[in-house]
């Protein structure tokens, strides 16, 4: 295995580990190690940069009630249809996610690409879930 030193999206330097690639005897498949870390998988390494947290600026931990997740999640996939809907008429690729995780009362997002980035970061502080809400999407790493 080799550490290597990797440039994110945001411009941020994480280090990697990723398999030796070796020359193998003659007629044998060089061994692939589909892990990047211990219990961590190419693809959850690849996309750990896609994240991020929704919190309740009002909390001092950002934390939302198991209710309240309810709301942001429906109100959210109510916002997101609503640009489905339109973006199939204009055209222009929707917003795509890969998870919503509630846990230690936080949400998290993992999201396909930057645009879906940018959609989340405008539509999260509009969105009216409960009176005085002010909700935020941050980098969740």
């Amino acid at each position: 295995m080799d550490v290597v030193l990797l440039v994110g999206n945001d411009g941020v330097n994480f280090l990697s580990v990723v398999p030796t690639i070796t020359n193998s005897p003659k007629g044998e498949k060089p061994r692939k190690d589909h892990k990047v870390l211990p219990g961590i998988s190419y693809k959850d390494a690849a996309t750990s940069n896609l994240k991020i947290a929704i919190i309740d600026k009002d909390n001092p931990y950002g934390k939302i009630t198991t209710k309240r997740e309810v709301l942001v999640k429906k109100t959210l996939m109510g916002e997101l249809d609503k640009t489905i809907l339109s973006a199939s008429c204009s055209k222009t690729k929707p917003p795509t996610f890969r998870s919503w995780s509630y846990s230690g009362e936080i949400i998290r997002v993992t999201y396909d690409d930057d645009l879906t980035l940018e959609w989340l970061k405008t539509k999260v502080p509009t969105l009216k879930t409960w009176e005085g809400a002010t909700l935020v999407a941050v980098r969740n790493g």
